[in-house]
């Protein structure tokens, strides 16, 4: 089972975490310097965890931890992670959100829909359609709730109630069915926010009692993932920050931050390679390893295309 696998590897992990804070007295940050190769990592193993389903397992042992749908939880954490960081360094963060927010979401989307649509106009339908896009649209709808929930409500600490309920409710009653690891992973976006509004404590009571801190949270990951999903996904969020408090290894490796950088990017641009161009994957690795470096080298082009069309946006919004 992959997910027992992967969690007595996060076990593992957490208890080696306690003990290092604790040797070493010191935390390191979660911030944007650490999340980056974060992301960057991530969206590696949701990539190579897709291409090697869609080629038969061509690469033994790949999907030994089942990793491409916890990768994509612990995106939507970190999404709703930086969302309250924001909001709480900056009174102001609200006004003007969607206005930001929506075109660095939809215009990537909109730039590489537009490119296959005309390469499915030149071939005459040859093309096998956009894949991966609910990704998007569970975000679009958390940050237009998480605007509306902090723009309008007056108090903090009910928006934060309203977004984690909002959020169960909404996994529940749209996204559970045929497609259930839409609805565990994207409930990870409230336990980001909620986890970015205590982590100040947090962070004081892991300095103070590592072991207890790092034992706590190993109990409440084995105790979620011997029921369902669901709460496990909602842990697995803070079990990866409190493995970055103790372990800050990520940072040294530029490949890393590279991708995380054009994360969204390379997400968007695996599931067209992946369904939309090749359809069905043959069981090779050559067809494994020819996707995953197209994917890798359009990814590229897309994110400075992305960036340039939303400077220019951003300053016709200006005017």
């Amino acid at each position: 089972d992959p997910m027992s696998i992967l969690t007595a590897v996060l076990a593992v992990l957490l208890l080696a975490a306690g003990w290092r804070i604790r040797r070493t007295g010191c935390l390191h940050g979660f911030g944007k310097a650490e999340t980056l190769p974060l992301r960057g990592l991530l969206v590696l193993l949701v990539v190579l965890g897709h291409l090697n389903n869609r080629t038969g397992h061509a690469i033994p042992g790949l999907n030994v931890f089942g990793w491409e749908t916890p990768a994509v939880a612990v995106f939507f954490f970190l999404s709703g992670y930086g969302l309250w960081k924001s909001h709480a360094t900056d009174p102001g963060y609200w006004r003007g959100f969607l206005l930001r927010a929506l075109p660095k979401l939809l215009l990537p989307v909109l730039i590489l829909a537009g490119g296959y649509w005309i390469f499915q106009f030149l071939s005459g339908g040859r093309f096998h359609g956009l894949h991966h896009i609910w990704y998007v649209k569970c975000l679009l709808l958390f940050y237009v709730i998480s605007f509306a929930a902090f723009r309008f409500v007056p108090r903090h600490a009910l928006a934060l109630v309203l977004l984690a309920v909002f959020g169960y409710w909404f996994s529940m009653r749209f996204l559970h069915g045929s497609k259930p690891y839409w609805w565990l992973t994207c409930f990870a976006f409230p336990a980001g926010f909620l986890f970015s509004a205590g982590e100040a404590r947090i962070r004081e009571f892991v300095l103070r009692r590592p072991l207890s801190a790092c034992v706590i949270l190993t109990a409440v990951l084995l105790a979620a993932s011997a029921r369902i999903a669901e709460p496990f996904y909602m842990v697995l969020g803070p079990a990866v920050a409190f493995c970055l408090y103790a372990f800050n290894g990520l940072t040294r490796f530029g490949a890393l931050c590279f991708l995380g950088i054009r994360s969204y990017e390379v997400y968007l641009v695996h599931g067209i390679f992946e369904y939309g161009f090749l359809g069905n994957g043959w069981p090779s690795s050559a067809y494994f390893v020819a996707v995953l470096g197209a994917t890798l080298a359009a990814a590229v082009p897309l994110h400075w295309i992305d960036m340039k069309a939303l400077g220019l946006l951003r300053r016709r919004i200006a005017r």
